[in-house]
């Protein structure tokens, strides 16, 4: 190790020492500061490197005193390139920068430009000069990156330092330094996007004028790529109702997304009662898996690594992949073909919608005056969209009066003018959904199913598995069958109660709780009502330990956030702002566009009564119909 042969070489009277010399003292500190040693030092050896590394903080700081303001140029220009951040920390740390003014600093930032990326870092130098950095960054091209990565750029994914602006750049100011990237010939498409897409930005205001012309120079970007040179992931969804002997048959294409689906039309012929033609979007195009959750949305655990550590991201964006991409064409193709399909026969999709609400409910759990406002057969396509748009809030108010009286009274429904956010109604359903809690919960998770985790490999199996319980499932491993830089993290797991060894030394885990932590960790939660006797008591330690949270809420947590990103702009800068654009006339005069909208807000209601239904049945299952 570089470190250990340079405590050896140190001699705190030596005067030969350079200022990379320095900054590799003040890094050996970071190493015993951090008790980060080499594992051959016995006690003896520590002790004696421990004494001398004592030394060098005096040496560091005569050294650094001899910096001023006429030498800082040349001794930057010596620094290697892999120490600049800790160059400028130091700096910090011994009070240099306090003996320098602004017009030396200056004077400094002109000859060395490139020093103010790494000068970020250091907050205290960041708000001494203030003024002379919020003008540097204003007038030069070359930092809007750093700008506009500081304040949009999502970076939790990644290892990347934090960075600091000053106060001194103001609003219009950040503002100028956008306006002249988005201006700029050589602007990253990415970070185009990014500043289309946001509308604040550490409490600054980002002008509309600057997001169009940005948004409209992505829209340009894009039209001069050709496909046919670029190579990618292909996605896509073929759906058709013909005539066919089984239900449902599919095809894959390999090595892609793209699927083909045909579906019987005989089956459709057959089956025009309406309790059959909604639960089509449960058991035939598999909307919701087999605990009503929903299977169109973005799930963080579908994204692959690539997709997680690649690319510019916003810090309020929904993060989206391929994955997803492909069940949202797959999901809006299949409402497409079946809105078409059941044209033949004169049934519109919001024709069972109200059937639903008005007759369903009605009929099998008592519940009255539930009402859904369809459009008629002359409404324009915008029109539709502007009364589902609504339909969605009415529909959800009035569940939410059921819960809370019992009943839905339309007189006071009608008076009432409050608003019940969606992505927050209420459910009839104690415990309806458990989410991970602790911190130790989360690490679990992590080893059990990531690809990230270290325990997926032994020497005896390699890359053969994808996670730890891929192992645990199909070999005879034992601990000292893994790596001894996992040996620590399997213990960990052992004391937390979440594997065991047994008589022959084999790893084991309880494949009950095993697979309750694999549905919470692909589906975000456990739907609580789906449980076995013998799970719930699991969640119920799990509960009592805090390591799990019990939410009363209609939707999941991931549902939450995907109805949010469709319909509004609160939590999300990306998504359509379906409700925004349609309520407050802002929208595209495309009318494919509408169609495209429409077609996903069907499949929000259609979400919505599926959530619906599944309350009802889990609360009163004796009124459960046979169909």
């Amino acid at each position: 190790m570089q470190a250990e042969k340079v405590i050896q070489a140190f001699s705190s009277s030596s005067v030969e020492q350079s200022i990379n010399d320095i900054l590799e003292y003040v890094n050996i500190i970071k190493y015993f500061d951090n008790k980060l040693f080499l594992k051959n030092w016995d006690d003896s050896l520590l002790d004696k490197y421990s004494s001398i590394v004592k030394e060098f903080k005096p040496v560091i700081g005569r050294f650094v005193s001899t910096i001023k303001a006429d030498t800082l140029s040349n001794t930057d220009e010596q620094v290697d390139k892999l120490y600049k951040d800790d160059f400028f920390e130091t700096l910090e740390k011994y009070n240099v920068t306090r003996r320098i003014t602004n017009e030396e600093f200056v004077s400094f930032l002109k000859k060395n430009p490139a020093a103010l990326n790494y000068i970020l870092y250091n907050k205290k130098t960041v708000d001494q000069f203030g003024l002379v950095i919020a003008n540097m960054l204003e007038h030069d091209i070359c930092y809007a990156e750093i700008v506009i990565s500081h304040y949009f750029e999502d970076k939790s994914a990644t290892l990347v330092r934090k960075t600091y602006m000053p106060d001194e750049l103001v609003n219009s100011k950040l503002n100028n330094i956008l306006r002249s990237y988005v201006d700029w010939e050589n602007a990253n498409p990415n970070y185009l996007e990014l500043i289309a897409g946001l509308k604040k930005a550490g409490g600054h205001s980002v002008d509309v004028h600057i997001r169009y012309k940005a948004h409209l120079r992505v829209l340009d970007f894009w039209k001069h790529i050709k496909p046919e040179k670029h190579k990618g992931i292909k996605y896509g969804a073929d759906i058709r109702f013909i005539k066919q002997d089984n239900i449902k048959e599919e095809q894959i294409e390999p090595g892609s997304y793209l699927r083909k689906i045909s579906y019987s039309k005989e089956w459709i012929t057959n089956n025009l009662d309406y309790p059959t033609l909604l639960n089509n979007f449960i058991y035939l195009f598999e909307y919701v898996d087999k605990y009503s959750c929903c299977q169109f949305l973005s799930k963080p655990n579908e994204l692959g690594v690539i997709e997680r550590r690649i690319g510019i991201h916003g810090n309020d964006e929904y993060r989206i992949g391929i994955g997803y991409l492909s069940k949202k064409v797959l999901s809006t193709l299949q409402m497409l073909a079946y809105k078409n399909e059941l044209q033949n026969y004169k049934i519109t999709i919001e024709s069972l919608f109200r059937w639903f609400f008005e007759e369903y409910l009605y009929m099998e759990f008592g519940v009255k005056d539930f009402k859904y406002i369809t459009p008629s057969s002359r409404s324009k396509m915008i029109e539709k969209i502007i009364l589902l748009t609504s339909q969605l809030d009415a529909v959800i108010k009035q569940y939410r009066m059921f819960i809370d009286e019992g009943e839905i009274n339309r007189g006071l429904f009608e008076f009432s003018s409050d608003i019940n956010p969606i992505v927050d109604s209420a459910s009839m359903i104690e415990r309806k959904y458990i989410y991970a809690n602790s911190t130790d919960l989360k690490r679990v998770l992590f080893d059990f199913f990531s690809d990230q985790s270290l325990l997926h490999y032994t020497e005896s199996t390699g890359d053969k598995y994808d996670c730890f319980t891929g192992i645990l499932a199909d070999e005879n491993v034992l601990i000292s069958d893994f790596p001894s830089y996992c040996i620590d993290e399997l213990e960990w797991l052992q004391n937390k109660r979440m594997i065991f060894t047994d008589k022959s030394g084999f790893i084991r885990c309880d494949w009950c709780l095993a697979k309750l932590l694999f549905i919470l960790n692909e589906n975000g939660c456990i739907a609580y009502s789906y449980c076995s006797a013998k799970e719930k008591i699991i969640i119920e330690e799990l509960l009592n330990q805090k390591d799990v949270v019990s939410e009363q809420k209609l939707f999941t947590r991931h549902e939450q956030e995907y109805i949010d990103y469709m319909l509004n702009v609160h939590t999300f800068v990306n998504g359509p702002e379906l409700r925004n654009r349609y309520v407050h006339g802002n929208c595209s005069l495309n009318t494919k566009i509408h169609q495209n909208d429409y077609l996903e807000l069907l499949k929000l209601m259609t979400l919505i009564i599926i959530k619906i239904n599944e309350e009802f049945c889990i609360k009163y299952p004796e009124n459960i119909p046979e169909h």
